[in-house]
């Protein structure tokens, strides 16, 4: 099962996959952090999280495990098991994503919402990490989802890739729900001139090149995507950016980008270069983004664009501007 319906590329440029074929880890937020195994965890009932049960000395048996897991799987349902494809792809979604990708955003499509995460929570198939927004009132809705133990075995017999349990400081899930918020958008864009073609979550779109003196880089954006809006198909590389990180840093990051388009690869590949699109919370650091991006090489400068979290749901239904980046 693909966590996108399959699209037909116009110009046969780009894959319609978005299942990633590399061990998409969950980690702390610089991506090489420390990672958990998928043994139970106790959450604080105090900080609003569902208290676990002790562990079963029974689920140290390979042969019990995947007796359940088979027995878990043989129940669920197409839609239970797209939730669980959505959160192989994207790590983490909040419960009010969740509903946005697979429910009516009604109040009769929020109750069942509420009503099979809490099923999918009670069979160890998701976690709830904290609540995110909306305290008791927002009920699931309120929560960060993940994979749990469950929802990771089946995640993994299904993909053949390895999913882990994240230990994240709350950084790194407010950068994660940022990156699943563009795949929402991406996923429920409905218009008869839009198309998605491909979706590639990190470490899937992570480009290795070789940089001066034949040094290795890595370009690591949070995501990129194809998508086709009228007449034009397009392409960019997402930067989620959450107004905590040094202007240097993200100059750091947009010379990365630069050195990367000079090599040529991306153009050789798919003829163009995508755009650079960061997306940032208010207008204020989108100036200061924008200043980030005036003190780069003048030929480079049209790489790149800043938008507002306010400003996605337009993004990718607004006239584009040419892809035609020097």
């Amino acid at each position: 099962m693909s966590a996108i319906d399959e699209a037909a590329p116009v110009s046969g440029r780009w894959s319609d996959r978005v299942d990633n074929p590399k061990a998409n880890h969950l980690t702390s937020g610089s991506g090489r952090g420390e990672t958990r195994d998928d043994s139970p965890v106790f959450h604080s009932v105090g900080s609003g999280q569902t208290p676990r049960p002790p562990r079963n000395p029974a689920d140290d048996n390979p042969d019990h495990r995947s007796t359940q897991t088979d027995r878990i799987a043989r129940d669920l349902t197409d839609l239970d098991l797209a939730v669980l494809d959505t959160l192989s792809v994207v790590r983490m979604a909040s419960g009010r994503q969740l509903n946005c990708l697979h429910w009516p955003m009604t109040p009769s499509g929020s109750r069942q919402t509420r009503r099979r995460l809490q099923r999918l929570t009670d069979l160890r198939l998701l976690t709830r990490l904290h609540r995110q927004v909306g305290g008791i009132k927002g009920g699931s809705q309120g929560y960060t989802y993940a994979l749990d133990t469950m929802g990771q075995r089946i995640t993994q017999a299904h993909h053949l890739r390895t999913i882990r349990q994240p230990t994240p400081s709350d950084f790194f899930v407010d950068h994660t729900l940022g990156v699943t918020e563009i795949f929402v958008h991406l996923r429920t864009t409905r218009t008869a001139s839009f198309q998605l073609l491909d979706y590639q979550p990190e470490p899937e779109c992570w480009r290795e090149f070789t940089g001066p003196a034949g040094r290795p880089l890595t370009l690591r954006p949070d995501a990129f995507a194809a998508w086709v809006s009228g007449e034009w198909e397009l392409s960019a590389f997402f930067e989620v950016d959450r107004a905590t990180e040094h202007p240097g840093r993200v100059t750091r990051k947009a010379e990365q980008c630069v050195r990367y388009w000079h090599t040529g690869a991306e153009q050789r590949t798919h003829d163009v270069f995508p755009s650079v699109v960061w997306v940032t919370p208010t207008e204020r650091r989108s100036d200061e983004l924008r200043a980030v991006i005036a003190g780069l090489d003048p030929a480079a400068q049209s790489l790149f664009e800043v938008i507002t979290d306010n400003g996605l749901p337009h993004f990718f239904t607004n006239q584009p501007r040419e892809e035609g980046h020097p």
